[in-house]
């Protein structure tokens, strides 16, 4: 049996190259880990009946799935593969691997193309954020229990979203944003 820990930081790549290696015939599901994880695994359907996937498992799997994928809900081209993996979860038998597989390949995809595409670089009047950190150290990393390229992709989404929130300039003046 494989299992993937998912997590806020788990990727729709990360997730979607689990899927791929699953038995195209497995059944997903899923169970608290520490941390608020949860922790995916798999269940062969030849040997198995739905059934000994308990509906809570295949709730959580659901859940954690559906965490991962709020990171391409906005994206374009993401609606019909992410109606896609929502129907999947939908049937009483339970998200097959096989079925899972395409629509999130496609997901990986989009994720991948949007990401790349996006400016890496760090705004001038934007101090980096050493999140979680309970202590005074920032160069201790493994207080947070992520790694480098972990903390480093959230600052940048960070910085992103800071953009973002920023009002824009239209012809030297501001653009209405829809807010008060």
């Amino acid at each position: 049996m494989r299992q993937l820990a998912v997590s806020t930081c788990t990727t729709v790549e990360e997730l979607a190259l689990f899927i791929q290696s699953l038995p195209s015939n497995s059944i997903l599901g899923g169970v608290s880990a520490a941390d608020g994880m949860v922790m995916l695994y798999t269940a062969d359907a030849t040997t198995l009946c739905v059934s000994d996937v308990p509906l809570r498992d295949r709730l959580a799997a659901q859940v954690a799935v559906d965490v991962i994928l709020q990171q391409v809900s906005g994206m374009p081209g993401a609606v019909e593969p992410l109606r896609n993996v929502e129907e999947q979860f939908e049937e009483d038998y339970g998200a097959r691997a096989g079925w899972l597989s395409p629509p999130l390949t496609i997901l990986s995809r989009i994720y991948k193309k949007t990401m790349n595409a996006m400016p890496q670089s760090s705004l001038p009047d934007h101090g980096k954020r050493h999140f979680l950190q309970s202590t005074g150290d920032h160069d201790d990393l493994s207080a947070s229990g992520l790694t480098l390229k972990q903390i480093k992709a959230i600052e940048n989404l960070i910085d992103r979203l800071f953009l973002l929130s920023k009002p824009r300039t239209v012809h030297g003046g501001l653009e209405d944003a829809g807010t008060d």
